[in-house]
């Protein structure tokens, strides 16, 4: 129903309000279906998210996504903050991101566009700040795990996205996985005295 009294700034800040809800109750559903995951057998929980709410597996995977990211931080709960804007920003883990939009939302409600345009800005300055690094010298094999480090996550993050089932049907060598998994194996194995040396070298101080 229309009143012809209310005002624009009323109906702004209703729509504030409930848009700030809207965004608490992702965060109750992503915190219910996660329980629901751990409570059910595995591989039980798809065919219950089906059966009971007709939910896909990526709608359920982005409200659990979004109930995790504020549980890291805990402060985006209490920001105005639009679902999508929530959505979007909890496919990221950089905590500088996180950072940059938790400044920017105390100061104003932050929209799906706002958002990514301060993602796109931070990762800007990231890759800048990494390649101003690679220019002073930083140490090489540094510079290769700055680099495994941030190709990971973006490999992770992608499977868990809109583009996760076009990633899957990418045609992949065989020889280029037959590759990775060595090369993995290979870092394992030199990482494994270093860190056996470690505990070696705690239970020696204590």
């Amino acid at each position: 129903m229309t009143l012809l009294n209310r005002t624009i700034d009323i109906i702004k800040g209703e729509l504030h309000v409930a848009l700030k809800r809207e965004t608490t109750d992702i965060l109750t559903i992503g915190g219910l279906l996660a329980e629901a995951r751990e409570k059910l057998p595995h591989g039980a929980w798809l065919p219950w998210l089906n059966k009971e709410f007709s939910m896909s597996k990526r709608s359920a995977q982005n409200y659990v996504k979004a109930a995790e990211y504020v549980t890291k931080y805990a402060t985006v709960a209490h920001l105005n903050l639009g679902p999508s804007a929530l959505f979007l920003i909890s496919r990221y883990e950089q905590p500088e991101i996180a950072d940059a939009v938790i400044k920017a939302a105390k100061e104003r409600h932050l929209g799906r566009d706002e958002a990514k345009a301060i993602i796109n800005k931070t990762l800007a300055e990231l890759n800048v700040g990494a390649q101003s690094h690679s220019r002073r010298g930083v140490n090489p094999r540094d510079q290769v795990d700055l680099t495994f480090t941030a190709a990971v996550t973006t490999l992770d993050r992608l499977t868990k996205t809109r583009q996760a089932d076009r990633f899957a049907k990418t045609a992949v060598k065989p020889d280029v996985l037959a590759r990775l998994g060595q090369l993995l194996m290979d870092i394992a194995t030199t990482l494994q005295p270093t860190h056996v040396a470690s505990e070696a070298s705690v239970e020696k101080a204590a």
